[in-house]
């Protein structure tokens, strides 16, 4: 970590026990969630200055246009939205598939796959 960072920097890390690789994954966090508009409300700005100094969009965007190259970047699987804690599955089609070796919890612990077959609700 540096003693002491330039006079122009967006980001500064303090926290001693957080080397290089851990301080890429803390920028990566303060990149995307300034990108997405999640650190862009009211007072937030003075709460996060002291570690990050881009809480926009249009501040990370004017301060590092290299890491909004590579948010956006359509090639890449980076989220688009932030989460909103409601989540739901999408309505499955028929002949879909399940991708991967999945297993699903079951009730009594168990972690052995289960059928994906059950009961469809629709909308009325």
């Amino acid at each position: 970590m540096p003693r002491t960072y330039p006079e122009e920097a967006w980001y500064h890390y303090g926290d001693w026990t957080c080397d290089y690789r851990c301080m890429a994954v803390e920028y990566l966090y303060w990149a995307i969630t300034s990108h997405l508009g999640g650190q862009d409300y009211p007072g937030r700005a003075e709460e996060i200055a002291i570690e990050w100094e881009c809480p926009t969009p249009e501040l990370l965007a004017a301060r590092d246009p290299a890491v909004l190259d590579l948010l956006t970047d359509p090639r890449l699987s980076m989220p688009r939205t932030l989460p909103d804690g409601v989540y739901a599955p999408s309505p499955r089609r028929s002949g879909d598939r399940l991708r991967g070796d999945h297993a699903r919890c079951r009730p009594d612990g168990d972690r052995s796959p289960v059928s994906d077959t059950g009961p469809v609700v629709t909308a009325s």
